[in-house]
């Protein structure tokens, strides 16, 4: 995950900190969503080599307060796009519905299908949920359109990730 240049960095700044400051760092760390820990490090990976430098530079300028407090900051960034990516969701979903409700099935798997991907990498019970109704929803589309394979696939997405509850058997 991460290359020898982000771990050089890190070892960096882990060797400034004070023993009480990592144990802050490890706790605030181990409270982050490790899915917003992931996109921060792809994020990283697809920076310059002259933008990693420039980062490190002002890595090692800043005191852990300081750092930690950059590190939470993130953190929140982070939240309030998966926040936003989830309001986005919810508002095509809704469009989706009006859409489904109104025969124009063609329109509605658009909607659902951009919602579904907005909530890819979003790993929230609330965006799981989302996301399953917008795949049930694809699957009723399909089948509405008589597109049998489509609909069997985001049927067997839902089987493939939840437990039958009595509500998918109905």
């Amino acid at each position: 995950m991460f290359n020898p240049q982000m771990m050089q960095m890190a070892q960096e700044m882990m060797s400034q900190m004070t023993p009480e400051q990592m144990q802050a760092m490890m706790g605030s760390m181990g409270n982050m969503n490790p899915n917003m820990m992931q996109q921060a490090m792809q994020q990283m990976q697809n920076m310059s080599p002259a933008d990693m430098e420039n980062m490190r530079r002002q890595m090692n300028s800043m005191d852990p307060a300081t750092l930690a407090s950059q590190a939470q900051q993130a953190a929140k960034q982070l939240s309030a796009q998966q926040q936003y990516m989830y309001n986005g969701s919810m508002q095509l979903k809704a469009e989706g519905n009006k859409l489904h409700s109104a025969g124009k099935y063609a329109d509605a798997t658009e909607k659902y299908a951009r919602a579904k991907e907005n909530l890819s990498d979003i790993d929230t019970q609330e965006a799981r949920d989302l996301r399953k109704a917008c795949v049930l929803n694809l699957g009723s589309c399909y089948l509405n359109l008589g597109k049998y394979q489509q609909c069997v696939a985001e049927c067997d997405e839902v089987l493939q990730s939840e437990s039958l509850t009595s509500r998918i058997v109905q």
